[in-house]
């Protein structure tokens, strides 16, 4: 499976800037160019509501959560939303053109895990 090809798909929506997919261990499976996470990220499985104290660090940014449920995180850090959904078997994160709606983000991201979600994983 080629997973950046699921990355790179993301990253044309309109609202999307930067792009991954991890394994729920933190293994990162695909990223987008300019989002550079070096290994994986130790937050990954603890995922969910234990994220809203904690925040989540992507390639040396720091988001603060400002919503975290079992199966989608969201986050924000200045004028950029971080939008992340779980599904069976991965993390589908998306991080936002400066200045888009984080709604308009969640939408794009939800996509591509439903998607992924309908196939298996």
């Amino acid at each position: 499976m080629a997973w950046s090809a699921y990355v790179d798909n993301l990253c044309q929506y309109p609202n999307v800037a930067k792009a991954a997919l991890l394994g729920h261990d933190g293994s990162v499976w695909a990223q987008s160019a300019g989002l550079n996470i070096t290994e994986g990220p130790i937050w990954a499985p603890q995922f969910g509501p234990k994220l809203l104290s904690t925040g989540v660090t992507l390639g040396g940014e720091k988001f603060f959560v400002v919503k975290g449920e079992t199966d989608v995180v969201c986050g924000k850090k200045g004028n950029v939303s971080l939008s992340i959904f779980k599904t069976g078997q991965c993390l589908v994160l998306g991080i936002g053109k400066e200045g888009s709606q984080p709604p308009e983000l969640n939408n794009d991201v939800e996509a591509v895990a439903k998607y992924l979600m309908d196939q298996g994983y």
